[in-house]
């Protein structure tokens, strides 16, 4: 019985580590999936996989004209399509923000340049190291609904001067398979970018 006690114990005790760590892999998306968000402003846009091929995802993002390859595997962007149906390499900031199979401890990293003239309106090319990083499982509501989710701090640091950087927090839900709510640091590191959150999704079967 005393046996019993001590291994039931020790099961509640590493239980919420155990969970802590399991393992998110990427979602399977299909043509028609679709993720509406409403901004700070009050103004709304949606994404939506408009196509799927044998290792990439093609998605629609807000009104951008372009199109976004997605890999399969990882759900880092590959390719930005553009309208006359040309493959450029991804180079955005957000190229791997969710790098899957994620869990709770894992970190990653990239890094990127902007030209003169991008973020901050430098006069110079800018190089950039990017951080992200999973902290923790927490439970979050939005308009869309009620979903466990994996917070991701993604953090840009200017590698010049005196290294001034920023952070964006986005909480993704493995149940509605995209990120469900955006935290944008409040500072003049970040121009026109908003917080966001989701309102209402929809997954084809």
């Amino acid at each position: 019985m005393k046996k019993v006690i001590f291994l039931t114990c020790l099961f509640l005790f590493f239980a919420p580590s155990v969970f802590a760590q399991e393992k998110c892999e990427a979602p399977a998306w299909k043509t028609g999936d679709q993720w509406r968000f409403k901004l700070a402003d009050g103004n709304t846009y949606a994404n939506e996989v408009v196509d799927t091929k044998d290792d990439l995802y093609v998605v629609r993002v807000a009104r951008d004209p372009d199109r976004y390859g997605y890999d399969r595997e990882t759900l880092n962007i590959k390719f930005v399509i553009k309208e006359d149906g040309r493959q450029m390499k991804a180079t955005g900031d957000l190229r791997k923000l969710f790098s899957f199979p994620i869990f709770v401890g894992k970190k990653w990293t990239d890094t990127n340049s902007r030209p003169a003239g991008g973020l901050g309106v430098s006069k110079v090319e800018t190089s950039f190291a990017i951080d992200f990083g999973v902290e923790s499982m927490e439970d979050l509501t939005t308009p869309a609904g009620a979903f466990k989710t994996y917070k991701i701090r993604h953090k840009l640091t200017m590698m010049r001067g005196h290294n001034p950087s920023g952070w964006i927090l986005f909480w993704y839900s493995p149940e509605a398979k995209w990120w469900v709510k955006r935290e944008v640091e409040k500072s003049s590191f970040w121009s026109n970018l908003q917080d966001a959150e989701l309102i209402s999704f929809q997954s084809k079967k």
